[in-house]
């Protein structure tokens, strides 16, 4: 499945991930599919159900997916519930600063 999204044959990626077990791996894979494919919502979703994982870059893939799903008035609120600062990383910050433009 990586293989395929990395080729950007989404499609057939998320076909592969079909009646597998999805660890946290493959949900996150399947998250950057859906991303990709500009499913904002369902990858938003995905990221929402690990955010008490240590997961790392899980801040700022949740928050870029809250930005491009229109939903930036949910940023801070998310923020707060996983005690994260924008100024945490240069990604972070970039994505929340979007989240205010």
């Amino acid at each position: 499945a990586y293989c395929l999204y990395r080729l950007n044959k989404l499609d057939d990626a998320l076909e592969s991930l079909k009646g597998i077990e999805k660890d946290s791996a493959i949900m996150l894979l399947e998250s950057q599919i859906l991303f990709r494919r500009e499913k904002m919502d369902a990858s938003v979703g995905i990221y929402q159900k690990h955010q008490k994982s240590k997961i790392e870059s899980l801040e700022i893939n949740l928050v870029a997916g809250l930005v491009s799903a229109g939903r930036s008035s949910e940023v801070q609120v998310v923020m707060d519930v996983m005690r994260v600062k924008a100024s945490s990383s240069f990604e972070l910050a970039y994505n929340t600063t979007c989240a205010l433009v």
